[in-house]
């Protein structure tokens, strides 16, 4: 039995046509009216976020993972790196690239070049008057990590933490209080929902211009 593609099919479910997702797809689209968005981030959330409300992919960090820090390193010198080449790496369980001195993951590509290809295609369509930035605390990033994306020339941005930071873009996920870090919030839930979507309105959060991440809350 190929249990790879049962979790495939499963994903596929869940994703497209398990009834309370289907019902939460409905009305997240009935409730945007940010149509040409970017959002960087360093995993699949912009990719879930944009398939939900059936936006195009303004970004090059779409269906793709990177470690923190390293999205950390890209958002701090955004120029530099999307101006930069790319060099492949030896694959692990996905294709791989380097890129200056961070490691892109080309998670839902079937080959490095069709990864680098995305990469740059996308590149070219950021909206950067309407970009939004996505970072958590994992991987080892520091207090001094999260404050400097306070420089980061944005539309509104959100780093998911374990801790209470007085940054007002930082959003305690109370669950994960005295941890180093917070958990995997990509997993799938009963309710339709990511693990993230619980906690955050990530729709009214790209429909408004508050800065203030807690004010997005949906319960502790």
């Amino acid at each position: 039995m190929n249990w790879a593609r049962i979790k495939h099919y499963e994903q596929v479910f869940y994703n497209k046509y398990y009834p309370p997702t289907v019902i939460h797809r409905i009305i997240s689209r009935r409730n945007n009216k940010n149509k040409d968005f970017s959002i960087l981030c360093g995993n699949c959330m912009g990719g879930i976020i944009c398939n939900k409300l059936n936006v195009p992919f303004l970004s090059p960090t779409v269906n793709l993972m990177m470690s923190q820090p390293d999205l950390y390193k890209l958002l701090m010198n955004l120029s530099d790196y999307l101006s930069s080449d790319f060099e492949e790496l030896p694959a692990m369980e996905v294709p791989r690239g380097r890129l200056k001195d961070i490691v892109i993951n080309f998670t839902h590509f079937n080959s490095y070049d069709d990864g680098v290809k995305a990469w740059k295609r996308r590149c070219g369509r950021i909206n950067y008057n309407n970009l939004w930035v996505i970072a958590t605390d994992r991987d080892g990033v520091t207090e001094e990590d999260i404050a400097s994306l306070q420089h980061v020339d944005c539309r509104g941005l959100v780093v998911f933490t374990a801790k209470k930071y007085d940054y007002p873009y930082c959003f305690q996920l109370k669950q994960f209080e005295g941890q180093n870090q917070i958990g995997d919030i990509m997993q799938q839930t009963i309710y339709g929902k990511r693990y993230f979507e619980i906690y955050f309105d990530y729709v009214r959060w790209l429909n408004s211009d508050d800065k203030v991440a807690e004010h997005f809350r949906l319960k502790d």
